[in-house]
């Protein structure tokens, strides 16, 4: 069901390609597909479409971590907050980065800044 969602949403963009939301969907399920490499192509076109793209940044944030690159990951994930602090798994996704780095102390402090914007956060072990 997934393959389909994307064939039509590839179509979509093919026939427009400066349809934003598609593009969007698109990087989604590339996300779900665990295409990491494609779903950085296409949030980069939106990027340049729309440099004021907070999703975009927050997907490329994702797709930064996951490859491992957990600077470029932050950046994403501070500059999708920047854009619209509404997106508070930023601040998850940028704890997690700092847990990664082994940055405790700085990890906590985003977790608790997770958990005041009214995400469900559970990090009493690591934080104590």
């Amino acid at each position: 069901m997934v393959n389909e969602a994307y064939q039509d949403i590839k179509l979509a963009t093919k026939i427009n390609p400066y349809f934003e939301r598609a593009q969007l969907l698109e990087a989604n399920i590339l996300w779900e597909l665990k295409k990491i490499d494609e779903l950085l192509v296409v949030v980069n076109k939106v990027i340049k479409l729309n440099p004021k793209s907070a999703e975009s940044y927050l997907l490329a944030g994702k797709a930064r971590f996951a490859k491992g690159d957990l600077n470029k990951a932050i950046f994403n994930f501070n500059k999708s907050l920047l854009l619209n602090p509404e997106y508070k798994e930023a601040y998850l996704q940028i704890g997690s980065c700092y847990v990664a780095q082994g940055k405790l102390h700085k990890a906590c402090d985003k977790f608790q800044q997770a958990k005041e914007n009214g995400q469900a956060v559970s990090f009493s072990d690591l934080c104590q």
